[in-house]
C-alpha cells in the first residue's frame, strides 16, 4: 500500500500524481492558477497560490488513495523553470514571482550577452530575458529596495518545497535555467555571478536531482495531511522531469512537450553546447546527463489564447481545427510572447497571414495548430544543426490530448509520435520517479507502454513542406519590417 508522490508547478495549472513502486500512475489531480499581467509582456503569479494548488492537488489523491498516501515513501517536485522568486530573511515573498514568460529584462539580457558572448558555450545558452539571472539585474535596478531586502532567491518548485520541508535549496536542471550554472562541472558559475552582481550567499545550496534534501516538517505534515518525517528529494525543472515521466533518461532518446511553451528535447551523455543555434544545453535530472532541447514560448498557450478571445473551449476549437485545415488554411506565426529557439527574438509577435471574408473561426483554429506544428519543425531543424535526433519522439503535456494536433506535428516534422498512457501528467510522474530513485535506479523500469502512435501523413507532409517555406519567409518579411519601422 505504499506510494511515492511526485507534484508539478506549471504555469497554468499545478499537478500532483500518485505512482506505485513500480513506477505505474495510480492517481493524478490538478487544479489551474492565475497569471497576473501588470503591463504588457509582464508575466507574474502568487507563490501562495501554488502552495494552495498543491494542498488541493494532495486532498484530491487522498479522497481516492487514502491508505496510499499515509504510506507515502517519499516526495519529489518540478516545475516551470527560469521564474526568480526574492524571500526576505522570514522567507517569505518579498514580490510576486517573475515567471520565465516576462519579457522586462531585456535589456539585461542583451547586455549580458555583449559583455560576455562566449559564456553562452559554458552557461549553455545566450542570456535571454526569461532567465533568472538578467530578471534578477531587473529587479535590482527598477525595485532595488526589494533587492536589498532579499535573503535568499529561490525558483518556483524549489518554493514550495520549502513550505514541505523548511529547507532552502535548488537541483542542477533549475540551476541552468538561472543562467547561473558551469554545465560541465554542474556548479555555480563565478563569472556569470560576477556579471550579474549577485552573491552566491543568496543562491540555495545546489544538489542533483535526486538527493534527499529534507523531510516533511511537524508543521507541513499538519497542513497537507501527510506523514511526518517522509524524505523530500531535490526534484527537477518540468522539461527534465518530463522526461523521466516518460523514461527517457537514455542518451539519444528524444521527445516533445507540448504544454502551455513546447520544448523538444534529446538525452545526451554529455555537454553539447550549440549556442548559435538557441539550443540549450543543460544539466540533466541524473548524474552524468546532460540534454539539449530547443525551446518554443509558445505552445498550447496560443489555442487557449484563441479560445478565450472567442469565448469557447480549447477542445472545441481543436475538434473544429481538424475539419478546416487545408492547403488554403492561413498562416499563423505564433509568437505571442516572442520567441526563443531559433530566433531568440522577444520582440516577434504573432501573425493571422492569409485571412479573407470567407474564413471562419475554425480556419483561426486551424492555422493556430498549424502555425504551433511549423514553429517546432523550425526548432527541430536548429535542434538537428547542433548534432544528432531521435527518429521517434515521444510526446508529452496537455496538448498531446489532441490527436489531430499530434498528427499535424509528426507530419511537419516527418517523424513518428508516441504517445503514452497519462502522458498529460509526465512532469508530475516525473517528480515522483525522482523520489523513487533516491532508493532504486530508473533503469529497473521497464518502458511505458504505447498507447498511441502517430504516423506522417504523406499528404499533409507534402502540403506542410510547402507551408513551412512561406511560414519561414513570413517571419523573415515582419522581422525585416521591425527592423525598419525601429529606425
Amino acid at each position: 500500500m505504499h506510494c511515492y508522490l511526485g507534484i508539478d508547478i506549471g504555469t497554468t495549472a499545478v499537478k500532483a500524481a500518485a505512482i506505485g513502486l513500480d513506477g505505474s500512475l495510480l492517481k493524478s489531480s490538478e487544479v489551474m492558477i492565475e497569471t497576473i499581467r501588470p503591463r504588457p509582456g509582464w508575466s507574474e503569479q502568487n507563490p501562495g497560490a501554488w502552495v494552495e494548488a498543491a494542498h488541493f492537488c494532495i486532498a484530491k489523491i487522498a479522497e481516492g488513495l487514502p491508505a496510499r498516501l499515509n504510506n507515502v515513501l517519499a516526495i519529489g517536485f518540478s516545475g516551470q523553470m527560469h521564474g526568480l522568486i526574492a524571500l526576505g530573511a522570514d522567507n517569505c515573498p518579498l514580490r510576486n514571482a517573475i515567471l520565465w514568460n516576462d519579457d522586462r529584462a531585456l535589456a539585461e539580457a542583451e547586455y549580458l550577452n555583449r559583455a560576455a558572448p562566449d559564456l553562452g558555450a559554458t552557461l549553455g545558452v545566450p542570456a535571454t530575458p526569461s532567465f533568472l539571472a538578467p530578471k534578477w539585474m531587473w529587479l535590482a535596478k527598477h525595485e532595488p529596495e526589494v533587492a536589498a531586502r532579499t535573503s535568499k532567491i529561490v525558483f518556483p518548485k524549489d518554493y514550495v518545497r520549502m513550505m514541505f520541508t523548511g529547507d532552502i535549496s535548488t537541483d542542477v536542471v533549475d540551476a541552468s535555467g538561472g543562467w547561473l550554472l558551469d554545465q560541465t562541472t554542474r556548479s555555480w558559475s563565478d563569472r556569470a555571478l560576477g556579471l550579474c552582481n549577485l552573491s552566491a550567499n543568496l543562491l540555495p545550496k545546489l544538489y542533483e536531482s535526486t538527493t534527499v534534501v529534507g523531510t516533511v516538517s511537524p508543521s507541513a505534515s499538519a497542513r497537507f495531511s501527510l506523514p511526518q518525517g517522509v524524505p523530500v528529494v531535490a526534484g527537477a525543472g518540468d522539461a527534465a522531469a518530463g522526461c523521466v515521466g516518460l523514461r527517457m533518461v537514455r542518451p539519444g532518446q528524444g521527445f516533445i512537450n507540448l504544454g502551455t511553451s513546447a520544448q523538444i528535447f534529446i538525452t545526451s551523455d554529455r555537454h553539447e553546447p550549440s549556442p548559435a543555434e538557441m539550443i540549450h544545453s543543460f544539466s540533466h535530472a541524473l548524474p552524468e546527463r546532460w540534454f539539449r532541447m530547443a525551446a518554443l514560448l509558445n505552445g498550447a498557450s496560443t489555442l487557449g489564447w484563441l479560445a478565450s478571445i472567442l469565448s469557447e473551449t480549447p477542445a472545441k476549437l481543436a475538434s473544429e481545427a481538424a475539419s478546416a485545415w487545408s492547403a488554403e488554411t492561413p498562416l499563423f506565426l505564433p509568437y505571442l510572447s516572442g520567441e526563443r529557439t531559433p530566433h531568440n527574438d522577444p520582440h516577434a509577435r504573432g501573425v493571422f497571414f492569409g485571412l479573407s471574408s470567407a474564413n471562419e473561426r475554425a480556419d483561426l483554429a486551424a492555422a493556430t495548430l498549424d502555425g504551433v506544428a511549423l514553429a517546432l519543425r523550425d526548432a527541430f531543424e536548429a535542434l538537428a544543426r547542433s548534432g544528432s535526433v531521435s527518429s521517434v519522439m515521444g510526446a508529452t503535456g496537455g496538448g498531446t490530448r489532441d490527436k489531430f494536433w499530434l498528427s499535424l506535428i509528426a507530419s511537419s516534422l516527418n517523424l513518428p509520435i508516441e504517445v503514452y498512457g497519462d502522458a498529460a501528467s509526465g512532469a508530475a510522474v516525473g517528480a515522483a520517479l525522482l523520489a523513487r530513485a533516491a532508493s532504486f535506479p530508473l533503469d529497473d523500469l521497464p518502458p511505458l507502454s504505447v498507447s498511441d502512435r502517430i504516423e506522417p501523413n504523406p499528404e499533409m507532409s507534402e502540403i506542410l513542406n510547402d507551408r513551412y517555406s512561406r511560414f519561414t519567409k513570413l517571419y523573415a518579411t515582419t522581422a525585416t519590417n521591425r527592423a525598419d519601422s525601429s529606425r
